[in-house]
C-alpha cells in the first residue's frame, strides 16, 4: 500500500495517460538517512507507439 504521502497527482495521473503500475518497491532507497518507497510505472509498447 503506498504511503498517504505519495504524491496524489501521481496516482491520478498515470492512469490517464495509459501507463500501469508494474511494482512497489517499500524502503527500497534512502535518501537523507530515511528509508523511503518506490513506485515503478509502465506503458505498454502498443499504447506508446499509439501516441
Amino acid at each position: 500500500m503506498l504511503k498517504p504521502d505519495f504524491p496524489l497527482h501521481s496516482k491520478r495521473l498515470t492512469p490517464r495517460l495509459g501507463m500501469r503500475r508494474e511494482a512497489y518497491l517499500g524502503e527500497n532507497e534512502s535518501v537523507k538517512g530515511e528509508w523511503t518507497d518506490g513506485v515503478v510505472y509502465a506503458m505498454p509498447d502498443r499504447r506508446w507507439r499509439a501516441r
